[in-house]
């Protein structure tokens, strides 16, 4: 029963949409039913084929190119295994050695132009000069004396001025790191600065 009557449903609306076509315009081109079409899809971009031989170079990239950063400029504290020589050759040894190194560092950071002392100078007394700040004497300068404000620019001058000053590698108390104890805080690496120079 349910057959025949759905083949009647079907029957009347075919019959339904053959009228509304019929009945269009002269002219007129037939009503007929729309649908919403899908819209296209973008097609996908074109992979390019590697040529013979591309596979193993590196992509080049499309990014600006960046410059190379700049080499640091060297600081003006020498090496410290070089200034463990330089105290070597003037005479250090032994422990006297490691500690003359340490007080070069805390007393310089190692920079054999280093000027200090200039707000104490006097008639008698200059600034103190170089790697060990030695404490230049006014009436020696430019005589290549033990405390000379321009001979003790040298580092291997000034560290033999050093070796002078503490008797020998023997008092280093006229060296103010020293008798405040700082001086320690680099002994560790002028250890291993002195510990080096037979490696070199």
């Amino acid at each position: 029963m349910a057959e025949p009557m759905f083949r009647d449903m079907l029957s009347n609306v075919l019959v339904s949409m053959s009228d509304r076509i019929m009945a269009s315009s002269p002219g007129q081109a037939p009503e007929v039913p729309s649908f919403d079409q899908p819209k296209p899809m973008p097609a996908p971009a074109p992979v390019p084929m590697a040529m013979p031989g591309e596979a193993d170079q590196a992509p080049v990239s499309t990014e600006p190119t960046m410059k190379a950063p700049k080499k640091a400029k060297k600081g003006a504290g020498m090496d410290m295994v070089e200034v463990a020589r330089l105290a070597r050759d003037a005479g250090f040894t032994g422990e006297a050695l490691v500690t003359a190194v340490a007080v070069a560092k805390g007393e310089s950071g190692l920079n054999p132009k280093a000027r200090g002392d200039t707000t104490i100078t006097d008639a008698t007394w200059g600034p103190s000069m170089g790697l060990m700040q030695i404490r230049s004497f006014n009436k020696e300068k430019g005589t290549g004396g033990t405390r000379d404000e321009l001979a003790n620019l040298d580092p291997a001058t000034n560290m033999r001025a050093a070796f002078t000053v503490s008797g020998g590698g023997k008092n280093f108390r006229p060296w103010t790191i020293y008798k405040n104890g700082a001086y320690k805080n680099h002994l560790a690496e002028a250890r291993a600065a002195v510990n080096a120079l037979g490696r070199t």
